[in-house]
């Protein structure tokens, strides 16, 4: 009887113990938890968040400084992905298509977002900006977005501009030709007034006239 009761009170001891260590592991293990744009654990994982527009030949994209980052040094365009590995910052978005890593510009002045031009390897409009579904992180720039028809009609008004300032020119030149025409006829009008060289070709022709007429006469 006496062992029972030993038996049973170490099997107890050893329930207690065990959920006692549990719990303490859990307390002294915190989850891994995933933060869209920062977090201050630092045993979160870190995606930032994406604002994108696009013209026809290139994508802007406004990238959210992770909290705890003051420079965007570890941020990478490839052709085909925008990748940022660094420290529990971890982004890896693979874009719709194929873009000109070589000509990629990151500007960060130190707040909290990243501005990163990349032109397309082809102009074309894309329908969103990442491969497959859009991610929770990744939202649309309407402050700068533009779609085709703006686009095409931003085209048309550069145009428009540009046949405006060659007639202009064209205009201005034949508005020059035509001031130095009257500028011709004004300095013949003025050297005929003076008696001009034809003046005394004129009136030495009538002086013979009139000296042939007195002979004619006698």
């Amino acid at each position: 009887q006496f062992s029972l009761h030993t038996v049973l009170i170490a099997n107890v001891v050893g329930v207690v113990t065990t959920h006692i260590s549990n719990a303490r592991c859990a307390i002294l293990t915190p989850p891994l938890t995933l933060s869209l744009r920062g977090g201050d654990s630092k045993f979160s994982k870190i995606i930032p968040g994406i604002a994108w527009s696009q013209e026809d030949a290139s994508l802007l994209c406004k990238v959210d400084m992770p909290s705890g980052f003051h420079s965007a040094d570890g941020l990478k365009i490839t052709n085909t992905h925008m990748i940022w590995k660094e420290g529990n910052v971890d982004l890896d978005l693979h874009f719709f298509a194929e873009v000109n890593s070589d000509s990629a510009s990151i500007f960060s002045d130190g707040g909290r977002q990243i501005k990163v031009r990349i032109p397309k390897k082809s102009n074309s409009w894309w329908p969103r900006l990442t491969s497959g579904p859009k991610p929770a992180f990744v939202k649309i720039d309407w402050a700068t977005w533009k779609d085709d028809d703006e686009a095409e009609t931003r085209k048309y008004v550069a145009g428009m501009k540009h046949r405006d300032d060659d007639f202009n020119y064209e205009m201005g030149k034949e508005d020059d030709v035509a001031a130095g025409a009257d500028q011709f006829v004004d300095d013949d009008k003025d050297l005929k007034d003076e008696g001009g060289p034809d003046a005394g070709l004129d009136g030495a022709s009538k002086s013979e006239g009139k000296g042939a007429a007195e002979m004619t006469d006698a």
